[in-house]
């Protein structure tokens, strides 16, 4: 260091100006002064509370996340046990059959595209109370019967007509 150099430091440390020490922002500067002005015994107990809040809080941010997988891992298990319980629910639960009350329907069903004949009896060879438009509502009714190779229902038109339709026609 040259003379004029050393000059200056002692002028500046006579008259009580420092240089900031590079690198540390000023609030570290700030709070290493107040630390500096602690007795040995205040300065201890302030670095065991520095170093129990930072733990403290260390050990509860490990605990909270650790709980909050937890939590998930339960959650997303229940979630697994109660779609289970409804799939097996839907698969063995039997299907309940309706029971008709004075000639109420079953199910409503709806004629195929082709066309159908509603019929006074189940039988091909009576007389035809209509033709039936592909799209016709009908409601199915208790009664079936077999004849002449086919499966027949019983149903009623909208319009009150009960009559007899072979069930490969309606859907």
């Amino acid at each position: 260091m040259t003379e004029p150099a050393r000059r200056l430091r002692r002028w500046c440390q006579r008259n009580g100006i420092s240089r900031p020490r590079p690198g540390w922002p000023g609030i570290v500067h700030q709070a290493w002064g107040w630390y500096d002005s602690l007795s040995s015994v205040s300065a201890t107990v302030a670095t065991v509370a520095i170093i129990g809040f930072l733990a403290a809080t260390t050990l509860y941010l490990t605990t909270a996340s650790a709980a909050v997988r937890s939590l998930a891992e339960v959650q997303a298990a229940t979630a697994r046990e109660a779609a289970a319980a409804r799939i097996s629910a839907t698969v063995a639960a039997p299907v309940p059959v309706p029971t008709p009350i004075d000639g109420s329907a079953l199910r409503s069903v709806v004629t195929l595209p082709t066309s159908l004949r509603l019929r006074e009896k189940p039988s091909t060879t009576v007389a035809t109370l209509r033709d039936l438009p592909a799209g016709t509502r009908l409601d199915v009714l208790d009664g079936t019967a077999t004849a002449n190779g086919f499966l027949w229902i019983r149903v009623r038109m909208p319009d009150g007509t009960l009559g007899w339709v072979i069930d490969d026609g309606v859907e």
